[in-house]
This record gives structure tokens, sequence and C-alpha cells, in this order.
């Protein structure tokens, strides 16, 4: 009698849901570790990065432009921006910027499982 037939799985077709609850747990593995270590290592300030970032966030809060930051600062401002936002607002401290970093960071790791979990395209 044809398994199909008699309604029972077959062992192949419940490879892939096994393979994708693996593939998320190693997902919420790597993202748990990498949050610990970003929480443990979080209270220090990095003297170019952090600086400047809080300085463009500043200069954004009170609506001064970046023209005179350092270049780099002007051209990345997915931190800057955001953080200004989030000061004059009066919903994060300069002492907080390690949440908005955190943060920042779940959201590419997120992102890059998203991606890697697509399926692959051949063109030819």
């Amino acid at each position: 009698m044809n398994r199909a037939a008699a309604g029972t799985t077959s062992p192949l077709s419940a490879r892939p849901a096994e393979a994708d609850r693996a593939a998320l747990v190693a997902a919420v593995l790597i993202g748990g570790v990498a949050l610990a270590l970003r929480v443990a290592l979080s209270p220090q300030f990095d003297g170019l990065d952090d600086v400047g970032y809080l300085e463009a966030a500043r200069r954004i809060s009170q609506g001064q432009p970046l023209d005179s930051m350092f270049p780099l600062f002007q051209m990345r401002v997915g931190m800057s921006y955001p953080l200004g936002w989030l000061l004059k607002a009066g919903v994060l401290q300069t002492s907080q910027l390690w949440l908005l970093t955190t943060v920042a960071e779940c959201i590419t790791l997120v992102a890059l499982f998203t991606c890697a979990r697509l399926p692959m395209r051949s063109d030819g």
C-alpha cells in the first residue's frame, strides 16, 4: 500500500521542518550570546565612535547641521539621527547610547538570519 495514500507522512517531508527548527534554535543561541557579550562590554565608551555619535546626536537634537563634523559622521547618520530624535523627545539620555546600539545589533542579527533563510535564486 502506498504511504501517501494511507495518510502517513514520509520521513523526507519532516526534515525541512526539523532543519528550520534547528536553524531557528541556532539563530536564537547566536543572538543570545551576541546580546550577552554586548551587554557585558557596553558600559565603556569607544573614543571615536561613541563620542562622535553623541556629538552628532546633540547637534541633531538642537537642530544644528552636521557640516562641520568629521566626514564619517556626516555620512553615517543611521545612529545619529535616531539618537538625536530620541534625545530631543526625552526618551533617552546620552548615557543610554548603548541601548540604541544594542537594539540596532538585534535588528541586524534578525535581518542577517532572514536573508540567510531566503531561497537562493539561480539565473541560469
